[in-house]
């Protein structure tokens, strides 16, 4: 048939997979722009998260304060120490924080505690290192007796801090411990002061531990307060910043995008409830799809929220404030619009097919 336009020899064999593909649109420059800031955005990221938490490992030294101890013949060069005594009887104590976990609803630290004697307070006739006389510790509200010439064994406790964790992952938890020695306790008196010195430390995954000890005056060594402030890791403050930010309209994304893609797009919340609102305004059907996606979307976001370490397990906290419970909003109108629009459309075309 004359005037009729024949398709090309090359393009008459090409399946129309690859012609649908060829017709897609190019990345632009705007594009290209956004992907290169955004995975040097990541990088630089995980570089400062990384370099920051080498040198929380690095810094993490143990910090001491005693009176009356040489604590350089300790192989403790960086402790602080005081000469108020330098040959009596003193206790070596050391302070660890092993248990801690507010995502259970409790906010008390475990705290262990070894001992040993130190100086003339050692039993020189014994094997094994012992006090030579009975010891008395008061630790905060507990009082607890070590006989002479036996091993001091090592204690646990709890003690409840100071914290909210409704502020996840910016909450800050703090707690005072102050430890009380005395020897040779009598009936009706604690017994003379006993020189200390308090090594403490701890270690928690997922949290920042800084401890700071101070002898007490006028105890004269025989008191020392442990200030424990806990808070979360910068790694896990960087993971939670990104899953609460990563479904908040982000406007830094180019105006340039092909139209193709809008910046709903973008999050997968803000995606299906512009679809949501784009099938209820132009009255079209909805598919069953749609509906299974948006659907599976909201029993979806409860997981994502729970996969920050270390939340609370009822939520509330500051981060759900700001990204969960509006794209649970979201999420769970788009499934509430799709539905209904499904059923009525249905029932309209049902009636109508009777009708005819």
């Amino acid at each position: 048939m004359q005037g009729a336009s024949l398709p090309h020899p090359r393009t008459q064999s090409l399946p129309s997979s690859f012609l649908s593909l060829h017709k897609m649109p190019h990345l632009n420059g705007p594009w290209l722009s956004f992907f290169t800031v955004s995975i040097a955005v990541l990088l630089t990221l995980v570089a400062i998260v990384g370099y920051e938490s080498f040198l929380e490992g690095v810094n993490s030294q143990d910090k001491a304060a005693g009176y009356g101890v040489n604590l350089t013949a300790l192989n403790d060069p960086d402790a602080t120490t005081f000469t108020n005594w330098t040959d009596g009887p003193a206790l070596e104590v050391l302070f660890t924080v092993d248990t801690f976990d507010p995502s259970k609803g409790t906010t008390s630290i475990g705290i262990h505690l070894d001992y040993q004697p130190l100086n003339d307070l050692v039993d020189e006739t014994q094997a094994l290192i012992a006090p030579a006389v009975p010891v008395r510790l008061l630790l905060q509200s507990v009082t607890s007796n070590f006989a002479a010439n036996t091993i001091m064994p090592s204690t646990t406790g709890t003690e409840r801090t100071d914290g909210d964790v409704n502020r996840y992952p910016f909450d800050v938890f703090t707690v005072d411990y102050t430890i009380y020695a005395f020897t040779s306790p009598g009936n009706g008196s604690y017994g003379a002061p006993l020189p200390m010195t308090v090594i403490s430390t701890g270690s928690i995954q997922g949290f920042k531990i800084d401890t700071t000890v101070t002898g007490q005056d006028p105890f004269d060594g025989s008191a020392v307060l442990v200030h424990v402030e806990i808070r979360r890791s910068p790694i896990t403050q960087a993971f939670s910043i990104i899953v609460i930010l990563g479904p908040v309209p982000t406007p830094f994304i180019p105006a340039g995008l092909p139209l193709t893609r809008t910046r709903s797009d973008v999050v997968p919340e803000r995606a299906i409830f512009t679809a949501a609102m784009s099938v209820y305004f132009r009255e079209r059907k909805a598919e069953l799809p749609l509906i299974a996606l948006s659907t599976a979307l909201l029993f979806a976001l409860p997981n994502v929220r729970n996969s920050q370490p270390g939340i609370p397990a009822t939520a509330g906290t500051i981060s759900d404030m700001v990204g969960f419970f509006w794209n649970l909003l979201l999420v769970a109108t788009s499934a509430i619009s799709l539905l209904a629009n499904f059923v009525v459309k249905n029932g309209r075309g049902k009636e109508a097919a009777a009708k005819v």
